[in-house]
């Protein structure tokens, strides 16, 4: 994180735009700022709300001209799933053509129509996972931020950036986390596990959530660690994340649970500029 610039991370909710900003200092990270502006339209089905433009150009009235602008998108949107590899030595262009058709084969997905990250899977062998997204939905998310004179820097998923932070505040490696944005809950596998995460409606709770966390886990994992829940339903109980800001700056927000995404994305580092 260079001194001279601050990290940004927005949180796009359903009814609200949270954002967070930090810097880099010589010992430690420092908060710069909160902000929190209503959203009065209904997001449409890329997760982008008609007043999401008036939202991003006040805040951009707010802060500085050097900035590092990450987002999440909504990871709903995204496709998952586990590629073979090869177990020939290839070139990184090599192992990134190869990977690529295997996503378009299996994804069932043009290569030109979609936007794709890999990363080596857990469970190894030579095998990778790939996250992809619609060009056509990444490009309108890209256009309204350059927009708004905040182009960004990195668009990741809500569940890569919240196991970051937990595993920077030194949380459990075993504590799932339980993210709501006020229309539903999402669950996510604890940092030190395999990337999993789902979604469970406002209705079924944050309980529902923390049970299908711990059924997608192998037994015994999550056994007497208490979930991390946060976003815009936690309540002033709920988990922050703050333990990774080593300099906080007066005041605090009162529900600092609420800014949990945010400040997991003003974290996350500056490469790779995608997904994972």
């Amino acid at each position: 994180m260079g001194s001279g610039h601050w990290r940004l991370g927005i949180d796009i909710q359903p009814a609200q735009l949270i954002a967070v900003a930090l810097s880099a200092r010589r010992d430690g990270i420092q908060l710069r700022g909160w902000w929190r502006l209503p959203l009065t339209a209904d997001p449409d089905r890329d997760g982008l709300s008609p007043s999401l433009p008036a939202a991003l150009a006040a805040l951009r009235a707010r802060l500085p001209r050097r900035l590092s602008v990450r987002a999440a998108f909504p990871a709903e949107r995204a496709i998952r799933d586990t590629l073979a590899g090869s177990a020939l030595p290839l070139t990184p262009w090599q192992r990134h053509r190869l990977l690529l058709a295997q996503g378009e084969r299996q994804l069932m997905l043009p290569a030109h129509q979609m936007v794709c990250d890999f990363a080596p899977a857990p469970e190894g062998g030579g095998r990778w996972q790939v996250c992809a997204v619609h060009r056509a939905q990444r490009d309108r998310w890209c256009a309204l931020f350059d927009s708004a004179g905040l182009p960004l820097q990195r668009l990741t998923l809500a569940p890569c950036a919240l196991r970051r932070l937990a595993r920077l505040a030194g949380e459990s490696p075993a504590a799932p986390l339980i993210y709501g944005d006020g229309r539903r809950f999402c669950w996510i596998a604890p940092w030190g596990s395999p990337l999993q995460y789902g979604f469970v409606s406002l209705a079924d709770g944050p309980e529902a959530a923390c049970a299908q966390a711990v059924a997608a886990l192998p037994p015994g994992v999550s056994d007497g660690v208490a979930p991390l829940r946060c976003g815009s339903d936690s309540g002033r109980r709920g988990w922050s994340g703050l333990r990774a800001v080593r300099h906080l700056v007066s005041p605090l927000p009162t529900d600092p649970a609420a800014f949990s995404l945010a400040l997991g994305l003003a974290v996350m580092p500056e490469s790779p500029p995608w997904m994972i």
